[in-house]
């Protein structure tokens, strides 16, 4: 959800023909590449709550349980990965356009006409990957908020980085302040709901000319259980509330599809319209941001020094920002403007730690150390959508009804070590993939709907005019 970060792969060679199309890897920035790879990693960590719980226990404050390993466990994520790759992935995102759009111009292409194509096809993407398996897409918010990017391409790079710096701290300022309210308020209706969760009660006897089979519905359907007692003002509150936190386990983690496809809608229209009231801004100041420092060349030897003042920033300014945004809603003890200032902080701080991974990777590539990992990375970044639209496919399978029924079943530690075994297959299939075929499968997808015609995939095939 909210780090499911877009995935989109940079390409960097100038396109060889004067028809537009996408371009090989041998001019491909290996830390761009190597960073994107290991804020999949990120990602991953933070959705994992999401794939496996139910979404009101993936907005709660404090950890579930008091156990070591579960607080320190919630307060890493917190802290190193929460709304900090996101941003790193919508900064990724704004750099590629730049290159794109300077490759594409090169070769004597139609630079917009191109992107947008590569636009809408992102949001079908998006659309389906929302609707049929995981409310958490990012993709579709990207495609939304790259078209607004692509309109303002043509800006200086100090104008794009001066708009994306100042969205960001309206943003941080207004959506922080609604987080904290709203994390403030689900705090005490999680203290004011001491009462169990209601048992399913039993169907009534049947009534004369109604079937059978819809009075059954109305009683064990999930979805409608939760309808009812809202019309029935039985419980009042959102996903927080224990009813839907059950009703919600039940429909994922036992089915049928159109009990999760129901509150799988129900939440993504939520998550819309949160991203409408704070994230989806954010993700569009990174995305300003980012081809703001594309267009003033941060990946040049000659700006290493700025690197480095953005590194020294975020050990000093964002990495504590960020501690005092996930340890605040624990101490606040109750206090509204705690809250508040917790989430300023986790928005405002975010961008910074998001800078601090990338320029930190970027130079660990410039120095040529752990060069093995960062190939490893490197492939892995190089196939962000496959590799992200797999997180969700692997992950849905272990935790839904139509796999492994395993939802809200797994402890935070469990998880996270299923995270790490996904993450360390993709960084062994990744290169593996990579060495026979030019592109990711769904990279191929987007690429072949994007430039209208079937592209090369294995390595030793070369793209041939229409």
């Amino acid at each position: 959800m909210a780090d499911s970060q877009a995935v989109v792969s940079t390409d960097l060679q100038p396109i060889a023909s004067a028809v537009a199309a996408p371009v090989g890897d041998s001019r491909r920035l290996t830390a761009l590449d190597a960073t994107r790879g290991f804020a999949l990693l990120g990602i991953l960590m933070v959705n994992i709550q999401s794939f496996a719980e139910p979404f009101g226990r993936f907005v709660m404050p404090t950890p579930e349980a008091t156990d070591p390993v579960t607080q320190s466990l919630f307060y890493f994520v917190k802290i190193f990965c929460e709304g900090r790759f996101y941003p790193l992935f919508s900064m990724l995102f704004g750099v590629g356009l730049i290159l794109q759009m300077g490759s594409i111009e090169s070769s004597g292409g139609r630079f917009r006409a191109i992107y947008l194509r590569r636009l809408l096809v992102l949001l079908l993407i998006g659309a389906l990957h929302a609707l049929l398996l995981w409310y958490g897409d990012i993709l579709f918010i990207y495609a939304i908020c790259g078209v607004v990017l692509m309109l303002c391409s043509r800006l200086r790079g100090r104008t794009l980085l001066t708009i994306g710096i100042a969205v960001l701290l309206g943003v941080s300022i207004l959506g922080g302040t609604l987080f904290g309210w709203m994390s403030h308020a689900s705090q005490h209706q999680q203290a004011a709901q001491v009462e169990a969760v209601p048992h399913d009660p039993p169907a009534p006897p049947d009534k004369p000319g109604r079937p059978d089979d819809l009075d059954h519905r109305a009683q064990t359907s999930p979805f409608c259980r939760l309808m009812n007692a809202y019309r029935d003002q039985q419980i009042r509150g959102g996903p927080e509330t224990p009813l839907w936190i059950e009703m919600e386990t039940r429909a994922y983690r036992d089915g049928p599809w159109i009990e999760s496809f129901l509150f799988r809608t129900s939440t993504w229209a939520l998550y819309l319209l949160f991203c409408l009231l704070g994230f989806g801004w954010t993700v569009l100041a990174a995305f300003f941001i980012g081809a703001g420092l594309a267009k003033l060349n941060l990946f040049s030897p000659e700006r290493r020094a700025l690197r480095k003042r953005l590194i020294l920033l975020g050990l000093v300014v964002g990495l504590p920002g960020a501690a005092v945004g996930a340890l605040a809603p624990g101490l606040a003890g109750g206090s509204l403007p705690l809250m508040i200032l917790a989430g300023i902080c986790t928005m405002a701080v975010g961008p910074l730690v998001s800078l601090l991974y990338l320029c930190t990777i970027t130079r660990i590539v410039e120095s040529g150390a752990a060069r093995g990992l960062v190939r490893a990375l490197s492939a892995v970044g190089r196939m962000a959508l496959t590799n992200y639209l797999t997180h969700t496919l692997v992950c849905t399978f272990i935790f839904y009804h139509w796999g492994l029924a395993q939802f809200a079943q797994w402890s935070r530690s469990e998880r996270v070590l299923l995270v790490l075994g996904i993450f360390a297959a993709q960084c062994i299939l990744s290169p593996l993939w990579l060495s026979v075929f030019r592109f990711g499968p769904f990279e191929w997808f987007w690429r072949t709907l994007t430039y209208g015609r079937l592209q090369p995939m294995r390595r030793e095939a070369t793209p041939t005019s229409p």
